[in-house]
């Protein structure tokens, strides 16, 4: 099983979790096969939710023929493979695809695919919303770090949440005090060196 991200333009892909995919595998298949098989493209305009079964795209036969069967899946015995589309975003679909052999009842499967889709698709939504706000988090820690003030964000409380280097300028100046997480500013003031 993967979660992984791909892109047609410029053909690429990005595994986002695996299980029993090996360390190489991402990047033989980012560097070779990415967008460059018959069921990816016929799959890429599907509808967010939309179960794939590569079966509806091309016959067992048909799969077995092509290079990404030859050189990459015939190794690991899977002829079959179940993608469940989760999200477009920036030119990327992300799905999750389920890799295996295609000789089983896989009914239950499809069914719980189906009831599961739409908590797998809110979590990665959710997560990749996370990872945004932390992205923006850390590039405004670093924006308030090269300010050329102090920083000091506190709570309702006058605990500290925050703290630039800058500010310990004025820690050892005697102008303010951080003990214990709370913060305190002083009478004296302040030089226009």
């Amino acid at each position: 099983m993967l979660v992984m991200l791909e892109r047609r333009n410029p053909p690429s892909a990005k595994f986002i979790a695996t299980t029993n995919v090996g360390p190489d595998i991402e990047a033989l298949y980012t560097s070779v096969f990415a967008f460059n098989k018959s069921w990816s493209q016929r799959a890429w305009p599907a509808p967010n939710g939309t179960l794939i079964d590569t079966d509806e795209f091309l016959s067992r036969e048909e799969l077995r023929a092509t290079s990404l069967y030859k050189n990459f899946l015939a190794a690991l015995s899977f002829d079959r493979t179940f993608c469940l589309m989760l999200d477009r975003r920036d030119g990327e679909r992300l799905g999750l695809m389920l890799f295996g052999p295609g000789d089983r009842d896989l009914t239950l499967l499809r069914r719980g695919l189906r009831v599961l889709g739409p908590h797998i698709q809110r979590a990665g939504r959710i997560s990749h919303r996370i990872a945004s706000v932390e992205v923006a988090a850390s590039a405004a820690r670093a924006a308030a770090n090269r300010s050329r003030y102090a920083l000091i964000t506190l709570d309702k409380h006058r605990h500290i949440l925050s703290i630039t280097g800058r500010a310990v300028h004025f820690e050892v100046a005697g102008l303010i005090t951080t003990a214990g997480g709370n913060w305190r500013s002083s009478t004296r003031s302040v030089s226009r060196d």
